[in-house]
């Protein structure tokens, strides 16, 4: 299993960072070919590390060549493109993790 982990700071506005959120780029993420699961965590408190987190969302994908597929495709770069538009919620932007 492969996937790309977002980690979000926290919004200036949450109720509206998770309005937007769930109800438009989530479904641009899920309309990607290949992706089989997501999930979005809260993050209550983190150990050991600098970063504020606020959020922590797993795209899952079958394996490496999938997920690969994915980040090339139009669909991502949609996906990408809608970032900007959160950014209208954060103070940084998100940071991204990807596994294999």
């Amino acid at each position: 299993m492969a996937k790309i982990m977002v980690m979000y700071p926290p919004p200036t506005d949450q109720q509206a960072f998770k309005d937007y959120y769930e109800e438009i780029h989530m479904p641009l993420a899920n309309s990607m070919e290949g992706v089989i699961n997501t999930v979005i965590h809260s993050v209550s408190h983190s150990v050991h590390t600098k970063q504020d987190v606020y959020q922590v969302t797993e795209i899952e994908f079958d394996n490496k060549d999938r997920l690969q597929k994915a980040l090339a495709s139009d669909q991502w770069q949609k996906v990408q493109a809608d970032v900007d538009n959160l950014m209208q919620y954060l103070t940084e932007a998100p940071g991204m993790i990807i596994t294999d």
